[in-house]
């Protein structure tokens, strides 16, 4: 569908904003022919380095899995 087309600001489910796994974002961004994706997830200031740490964490665990999977 589209042609050349990135979606540069997605939040997962490792986001306060977001609630999706990465691997079914980039299958959804697949199926629409985007060339590619950035996620943009983050952690509220006053959450405590503990907590972002982990929300950091989880989510380079998924991205992993997904550039396994996808490239």
């Amino acid at each position: 569908m589209f042609k050349n087309y990135y979606d540069s600001h997605l939040h997962s489910r490792n986001s306060h904003d977001g609630d999706a796994p990465v691997v079914v974002m980039c299958e959804a961004a697949i199926e629409k022919g985007l060339k590619g994706v950035a996620f943009t997830d983050h952690c509220d200031i006053g959450s405590g380095d503990r907590i972002c740490k982990a929300v950091k964490d989880r989510l380079w665990a998924e991205v992993q899995r997904a550039r396994d999977l996808y490239g």
